[in-house]
C-alpha cells in the first residue's frame, strides 16, 4: 500500500512496542489493489507468527477521492465504489470471503479480534 515499510520493519516495530510493555493492535486491510490469495496468506501468517494483543481484518473500501484511484485504476484496472469493486487480482466478494475465513482462523488460533476503537476501553482497564 506504499506505506514505506516492509515485514522486517513491522516486526521491529512490534518488538519495540513489546519491549516497552505497550498494547499491540494490528489492523490489516484485505483486497487492496495487487492483493492476491498468496499475499493474504502472508498477512494471516504474519498475525499468527507475531500474535498481537488484538487484530482487525477489514475489507478494502474504495472512496471517490482516494489517492489509490489514480494509481490503481491505471496499473490494476480498478473499478467500482465502496465495498463493490474489482481489480486484476481480486474482487470485493473474494476479499469479503477472505476476511471471514481469516478472522475465523485467527480466532481459532486464540487471537483477539478487536478494532482501534476498543483501545480506549483497554486503556481504561489499565493497559498501556
Amino acid at each position: 500500500m506504499r506505506k514505506g515499510h516492509d515485514r522486517a520493519d513491522a516486526l521491529e516495530g512490534l518488538a519495540v512496542a513489546r519491549r516497552h510493555d505497550l498494547f499491540v493492535h494490528v489492523n490489516m486491510i484485505v483486497g487492496y489493489p495487487g492483493e492476491t490469495e498468496a499475499t493474504f496468506r502472508n498477512t494471516v501468517d504474519f498475525l499468527l507468527d507475531t500474535r498481537p494483543d488484538s487484530f482487525a481484518l477489514g475489507q478494502f473500501y474504495l472512496v471517490d477521492k482516494a489517492p489509490v484511484r489514480g494509481r490503481a485504476m491505471a496499473s490494476f484496472g480498478l473499478h467500482g465504489e465502496g465495498l463493490s469493486w474489482r481489480h486484476e487480482t481480486m474482487d470485493s466478494d473474494q476479499a469479503a470471503d477472505l476476511v471471514t475465513a481469516g478472522i475465523a482462523e485467527l480466532l481459532d488460533a486464540g487471537l483477539e479480534l478487536s478494532n482501534e476503537m476498543r483501545i480506549v476501553e483497554y486503556m481504561g482497564w489499565g493497559l498501556s
